[in-house]
């Protein structure tokens, strides 16, 4: 699962301790050994089997039917689809509250089309996306940053900011040699994950290092074999490919530096789960509501140069290193627990 599932995952744990609620996860891809414990999944199956995000809307009929057979007092959605206009549909007219989580900064900015053979099925969705973002109940922002983009975008204020959170750690933190130099995203063209791929080659003949990358392996057949191909010829890198969140939360607190090289995102998970673990991070392109220039929990970049400059002096200066990771768990323990949760929740029942 990606981010905007796994925060969703860990809000069904917080409203399940709460005793209060009756919970439908209702999603489209199932794993069908997966056994939930205190709420329900129910797979909405899609007519034409049809499996693209940007086809969602083809779902209508089917998610329609199921709201109606569930009957909910309140939607959560999380990513913005075509679902979020479904689901704002059937609220605004089965007096039901509809509370949209904002997953990503791009759902804050219009569509822009580009040539592409499904254009119009993805300009579809996005206008039906549209509809729930003018009609939905409640707005819900990781970031600052995202609240401007919608007020100016979209012209709605947000009910709330409330950034992810995750569990408390539980694992023992032990930095051992060698430094550890780790990279968590899917393998796909948004996360650039040949960057990393450069940047462990650049530092092939550094002693006492290892870089790592984690992630399932997505994309076109061309890219899988370009990406494999990398990977297999730079020595110094280790490729675990797909880990459980448990096993990702494990190596984290066994490495030294987070290295993320996406074009965008929202708030970014891996961020908050290092942070907790003592590892402070170098971003290429993201840095939420400038975080990285008021807090010492790491380094943006903006450029391949400062990357690779800054990944050096996190390497090198053992103290710089470890100053940052005490002051990202810190930040990261007072801004990103369970009690954003409850924040969530407030949303539900006001």
């Amino acid at each position: 699962m990606g981010g905007a599932q796994y925060q969703a995952a860990c809000l069904i744990d917080a409203l399940i301790a709460s005793g209060r609620f009756d919970i439908y996860y209702v999603a489209r891809n199932v794993e069908p050994s997966f056994k939930p414990n205190g709420y329900k999944i129910i797979k909405i199956r899609n007519p034409f089997g049809i499996l693209k995000r940007g086809y969602l809307f083809l779902d209508t009929l089917p998610l329609l039917k199921t709201l109606h057979e569930i009957n909910p007092d309140i939607i959560y959605t999380r990513i913005g689809c075509a679902y979020t206009g479904i689901a704002a549909f059937y609220a605004q007219r089965n007096n039901c509250k509809l509370v949209w989580h904002i997953s990503s900064d791009t759902d804050t900015i219009p569509f822009k089309s580009r040539f592409a053979s499904d254009i119009i099925l993805r300009y579809i969705d996005r206008k039906i996306f549209e509809y729930g973002v003018a009609h939905t109940t409640d707005i819900i922002a990781q970031t600052n940053t995202q609240a401007r983009q919608l007020k100016s975008n979209y012209g709605r204020d947000v009910t709330e900011i409330i950034a992810n959170f995750h569990p408390i750690p539980k694992e023992k933190m032990l930095k051992c040699s060698p430094i550890k130099v780790v990279w968590i995203a899917n393998l796909k063209p948004v996360k650039q994950p040949e960057i990393f791929i450069q940047l462990a080659h650049d530092f092939i003949s550094t002693p006492n290092l290892e870089f790592i990358m984690i992630g399932a392996m997505q994309g076109n057949l061309r890219l899988k074999t370009d990406i494999t191909k990398q990977i297999h010829s730079t020595e110094n890198l280790k490729y675990l490919g797909f880990i459980p969140q448990e096993k990702v939360n494990a190596t984290l607190a066994e490495s030294h530096i987070l290295v993320n090289t996406s074009k965008w995102e929202g708030f970014t998970n891996t961020f908050i789960q290092a942070w907790m673990r003592k590892v402070p991070v170098v971003s290429l392109n993201v840095n939420p509501d400038n975080i990285f220039d008021d807090q010492k929990l790491g380094f943006f970049a903006g450029n391949y140069d400062l990357l690779r400059e800054y990944t050096e002096a996190l390497i090198q200066n053992n103290e710089l290193r470890n100053n940052m990771g005490e002051c990202a768990y810190s930040y990261a323990l007072k801004h990103h627990t369970h009690e954003n949760a409850t924040k969530i929740i407030s949303v539900f029942t006001s």
